[in-house]
């Protein structure tokens, strides 16, 4: 049987799906960068969060210009996830691009990714980092951030995630696959490539192709948390998989449910289970898992596992 979603057209629409929340400062920028694509068969649908500043503004003035923008406006302030996946949810396009509103991309990055995703279900490349004024802090988000980019398997992005969503691109497959994105799931682009990961590839394309900026008022960014903040966000993790788990395909998933447990420990400062770190130290992975476990989560102290935190990390 054909694929219903194998790309026969050579030059296919793709659907830029954009999240803005007062982000009247870059938004333009971000605009220009987009427009200015060598790939020109483009639609750019922008889900504003309500915005406060003069963001609807601008957005509305590059309408005028531009036939292929179109706005809508949450009723509600609804956060990045639930925006992204709206914004996802009325994407026409064979391919989707998902960008965020204070980065500048490329003007190839379209094409590049175009032109390297084969049949994978998500390809993503590196980044330059700058700093809110457009200056180089890193020359690889990849490398600043200790990121493998040679991850391979499901369990590898359950484990930790090295997607950054505003340097993906998908066919329309993943999105019917993946949406509706779960309640608690924490973000959007490490569950878009959970899915991807177990349904089909993904495909790192080993180049930059956004500037990604950096600074105060970022929604998700690339630096380091700090160590109260990074035991947090195990528990945010770990609330995200409990809801993968309440999805058909992922019901009952072993993985899951053990990498799970293990954020749960690390939050906690304990072992969730007498049998986890049996099972732990019976997958990919697991021995590094431990010993992670014992410096960072707690196991011998939350203010030795800060300062090992903070030391690995020169938080």
């Amino acid at each position: 049987m054909d694929d219903p979603y194998k790309m026969t057209n050579n030059n296919p629409l793709i659907s830029i799906a954009m999240a803005t929340y007062n982000g009247g400062l870059y938004i333009a920028n971000q605009l220009n960068s987009i427009i200015g694509q060598t790939y020109k068969n483009i639609e750019i649908i922008i889900v504003d969060d309500c915005s406060g500043d003069d963001t609807i503004n601008i957005i509305s003035d590059y309408q005028k210009l531009h036939s292929n923008i179109r706005l809508i406006k949450n009723p509600s302030n609804q956060g990045a996830v639930k925006t992204f996946a709206h914004a996802m949810s009325l994407c026409r396009g064979d391919f989707i691009a998902l960008a965020d509103q204070d980065d500048i991309w490329f003007s190839d990055k379209l094409e590049r990714l175009l032109d390297n995703i084969g049949d994978n279900l998500l390809i993503h490349s590196d980044a330059i980092l700058v700093d809110n004024n457009m200056q180089p802090l890193a020359i690889s988000n990849m490398a600043n951030t200790n990121k493998d980019m040679h991850k391979t398997e499901f369990i590898d992005y359950l484990i930790s995630p090295n997607v950054t969503g505003c340097t993906t691109l998908f066919p329309r497959k993943l999105v019917d696959l993946a949406l509706p994105i779960p309640d608690r799931f924490y973000i959007h682009d490490h569950y878009l490539a959970l899915i991807a990961s177990f349904y089909g590839r993904v495909k790192y394309l080993d180049e930059p192709l956004v500037y990604y900026r950096q600074h105060g008022k970022n929604s998700i960014g690339a630096g380091r948390f700090s160590f109260d903040k990074f035991v947090n966000n195990c528990k945010s993790v770990a609330d995200s998989y409990t809801a993968l788990l309440s999805m058909p395909a992922f019901k009952n998933n072993y993985y899951i449910e053990l990498l799970r447990d293990y954020r749960l420990s690390v939050y906690l400062s304990k072992w969730t289970s007498r049998f986890s770190l049996f099972r732990l130290l019976c997958i990919k992975h697991g021995v590094k898992l431990l010993a992670y476990y014992i410096l960072i989560g707690g196991v011998l102290g939350r203010n030795f596992a800060r300062r090992a935190y903070n030391y690995i990390y020169k938080t």
